[in-house]
């Protein structure tokens, strides 16, 4: 009797044995149980030990890092490999779509080059204080991974895994990647203890911007504080330098009425070479990528892959690390703490004619039913955000460059997707292994919202707007739905829009490396709040009374733009005030004879006189677009009087001055600087503040006199943290308001039919003390001529609460 005969057989043996007579049978049979069960122990492995941690990171707001479980030896590989997920367009901020200067979740994707989705410039006026500059690029400005394809061309990437989970530190740089084909691994560049946390270094330039994030808010308040924090920082003259006297200006002698001066017809400004270059050549490169395997990075091979890491060696040399001791964490503070996040494997997948490279997520412990197999955090993406569209090279304005028109694919990006059809809002999960996760008809798992997560319910309720600013904030998990054995495949439901696309593109004879569709979700993954809702950014506006004034608000969530922006109300008929005010001085048709026909050069001006008063005119500087904004302002005193009395006085503007006043809490106002400015064609402009460290005391006041009918937006406000950039159009009888640091500039646009122009009025209005003189001198004496100096020392009150008003 065998033992494993007797085990299978040991009910009926105690069924039908007598215990006098079968007592050797009875004794073989313990015999056997025992010395099974000793075996048994003997071969039991102890429970896997988790070798990779997702928790907080030990570097201060770094959000999460990832911990060894285990110790690893130098050179030992590090986790699965990270798949490599090719980025062909790189245009997808302002300013060619979308009203974001960076879309959060672009901070994930290595770049082929530095600042490679950051098409915004830094450059303003003044220079945009570290207090708001909160646009933060991530991996944007990362030199340390740089992927190829096999033409040897550096390829922008996302590498979910790893390489998107690691954070950065110079000083405790301890694993170093390996490239081949579409993946990439981690080894250990020394031994290390299980609790280390694993860090990259992304480089000089990300660290600069890294450490710029977390300084404290400053304020700058004054002119001293101005000096002091920020023109040393400014590429600009020294200020001596910098002041623009107006008399060394270029100026021209100009007769209104001199027709000849009308038929000067001078080049225009088109994008410079630079520019155009940058887009040279797009749309062939998409073509390519699309329509020819060789561009992809799947086909680098694992020898070309060592050349050029090699080359990328010699340009990115390696730099001397400190002997810091690398941070860690209790390993037992981990279990308790964070998430496994190697619960699967890469392996073979049963699934072939659905997997473009016959890989699936393979268990490597058991896994019960309803546990959390995995949990990934998630990028947030706009559906726009993965259509590549052509290229027009034909514009001459970066705006311009992508014909919207033209879709001519989608990012491999959103194959690894998951998303909701009435929603425009996708989220890509990012963690080892979790981007093989296949789908089928009969999936042991699923995806849901971490449970137990305390930012859920008010997350849940946000806006799709708001949520696309949350990549790298937010988890998704992945939960059995049956008991799961180690080596089994994990399988979730892709969804029917998913499947049937699938099959339609198969019976296409389409191949699986052309295939792009997003995973679906189950029904109720995605609240209501984010289907059925656009993701446009608007503020919300509404009727002003005269005097009424009004912080800009976002429509869908009610939260400020930008702390000083505001609307005001206007008194009924005071755009058309302005008009007369204009027509009869000979302003409107001088601006008519000046953006038809270009008479002033850039940066040229010219005085001219009209009803006993004398006015200057002037082209704003043209930098490498096309832009004819004229100025045109008082240049004697009987032109300033006359546009404070009959301009401003007469029109009402005292509810304006009345309204900011007493807003503000101030003693007094001066308006101490007013202009008109008009324009018909504009590419692009100068993101600038015309009002900035005056301790709230100042305000630049913009209304509209003629406008055109059914325009485009004309005026871009910058947004808080300075990432959005919202467009509006002008309002008659309402004007808009920058306070301290209200960033805004005009909007590209373009006047089609002859004559049509916009003219817009400007004031620049403030309480004048010994705090802030020297700061308003300072904006005042800026880049246009600047002929009333002397008006700070001694200023006009044109209204106060002591009861002045404007001269009528």
């Amino acid at each position: 009797m065998s033992c494993h005969m007797q085990r299978n057989s040991f009910s009926s043996i105690l069924q039908f044995s007598d215990m006098g007579k079968n007592m050797k049978a009875v004794l073989l049979l313990s015999f056997c149980l025992l010395l099974q069960s000793t075996i048994a122990a003997s071969n039991e492995e102890a429970p896997r030990e988790c070798t990779l941690y997702l928790a907080p990171s030990t570097i201060p707001n770094s959000g999460y890092g990832v911990f060894a479980g285990v110790d690893f030896g130098e050179g030992e590989y590090i986790g699965d490999p990270d798949l490599v997920i090719p980025v062909i367009d790189m245009y997808k901020n302002l300013p060619y779509r979308s009203q974001r200067q960076f879309a959060s979740w672009l901070a994930y994707i290595w770049p082929a080059e530095p600042d490679a989705f950051y098409h915004a410039s830094r450059a303003s006026f003044p220079t945009i204080p570290s207090s708001m500059y909160k646009v933060d690029t991530g991996l944007n400005g990362a030199t340390c991974l740089k992927f190829r394809n096999s033409d040897r061309e550096r390829i922008h990437a996302f590498a979910p895994g790893i390489a998107s989970l690691v954070n950065s530190s110079p000083d405790f740089v301890n694993i170093q990647s390996v490239k081949h084909g579409n993946q990439v691994s981690f080894v250990a560049r020394d031994d290390m203890e299980a609790g280390t946390e694993l860090f990259l270094h992304y480089g000089e330039i990300w660290h600069d911007r890294f450490t710029e994030l977390q300084m404290s808010e400053t304020e700058y308040d004054s002119l001293e504080d101005y000096n002091t924090n920020i023109l040393p920082y400014m590429k600009l003259p020294t200020e001596e330098k910098k002041r623009r006297n107006f008399f060394n200006k270029p100026r021209k002698s100009l007769d209104v009425d001199d027709e000849e001066e009308l038929e000067k017809n001078h080049a225009v400004d088109i994008a410079s070479d630079g520019q155009m270059e940058m887009v040279k050549g797009f749309k062939s490169i998409v073509n390519k990528v699309l329509h020819n395997d060789k561009m992809r990075s799947t086909d680098v091979t694992d020898k070309q892959q060592e050349e050029y890491d090699e080359e990328d060696e010699e340009e990115y040399e390696e730099e001397e690390y400190g002997e810091e001791k690398v941070p860690m964490r209790n390993v037992h503070w981990l279990e308790q703490h964070g998430m496994c996040i190697d619960n699967f494997s890469i392996g073979a997948s049963q699934l072939h004619s659905r997997v473009p490279y016959g890989k699936g997520a393979i268990a490597n412990v058991p896994i019960p039913k309803g546990n959390v197999i995995g949990t990934a955090p998630l990028l947030a993406i706009k559906r726009d955000d993965l259509i590549i569209y052509g290229a027009d090279e034909t514009q001459q304005a970066l705006r311009n460059v992508l014909n919207l028109d033209q879709v001519v694919g989608h990012e491999e990006l959103l194959n690894y997707c998951f998303g909701h059809a009435k929603s425009e809002v996708l989220f890509l999960p990012y963690s080892p292994v979790v981007n093989y996760i296949n789908g089928g008809k009969e999936p042991n798992a699923k995806i849901q919202w971490p449970q137990d997560a305390p930012w859920l319910e008010a997350w849940l309720k946000m806006h799709p707007l708001d949520v696309l600013g949350q990549s790298g904030r937010i988890r998704m998990d992945y939960v059995a739905l049956k008991d799961i054995l180690p080596g089994e495949e994990i399988v979730i439901d892709f969804g029917q829009a998913w499947n049937e696309a699938h099959e339609n593109h198969v019976k296409g004879h389409g191949g699986l490396n052309e295939f792009r569709h997003e995973i679906g979700v189950p029904d109720d993954f995605y609240p209501d709040a984010w289907k059925n809702e656009p993701v446009v950014y608007e503020i919300a506006m509404k009727p002003l009374q005269p005097g009424e004034l009004e912080l800009m608000t976002w429509k869908h969530n009610g939260e400020q733009v930008c702390k000083n922006c505001y609307r005001v109300g206007l008194p009924s008929g005071f755009s058309q005030h302005f008009r007369d005010f204009s027509d009869a001085r000979g302003i409107t048709k001088l601006y008519e004879k000046l953006l038809n026909n270009p008479i002033l050069d850039s940066n040229e001006w010219t005085v001219f006189e009209t009803n006993n008063e004398q006015w200057f005119a002037q082209q704003y500087e043209k930098k490498a677009w096309n832009f004819n904004m004229h100025y045109i302002a008082a240049w004697d005193e009987a032109a300033r009087m006359s546009f404070i009395r009959e301009g401003l006085g007469r029109a009402g503007f005292d509810v304006v001055l009345e309204s900011l006043g007493t807003a503000f809490g101030l003693d007094n106002m001066t308006c101490f600087h007013m202009s008109f400015m008009g324009i018909s064609d504009c590419d692009s402009s100068f993101t600038h503040a015309d009002i900035y460290a005056n301790d709230e005391k100042g305000f630049n006041i913009i209304w509209p006199m003629i406008t055109v009918e059914g325009s485009s937006p004309e005026l871009d406000i910058v947004s808080d943290n300075t990432n959005i950039v919202i467009s509006v159009n002008y309002e008659y009888d309402v004007a808009y308001v920058m306070g301290d640091w209200g960033y805004h500039k005009t909007s590209p646009n373009h006047y089609d039919e002859k004559g049509q122009m916009r003219v817009v009025v400007g004031a620049y209005c403030s309480q004048i003390d010994k705090t802030n003189a020297k700061m308003l001198k300072h904006l005042y004496d800026g880049e246009d001529p600047a002929p009333f100096m002397d008006q700070f020392e001694n200023p006009e009150i044109h209204w106060s609460t002591r009861g002045h008003s404007l001269p009528k």
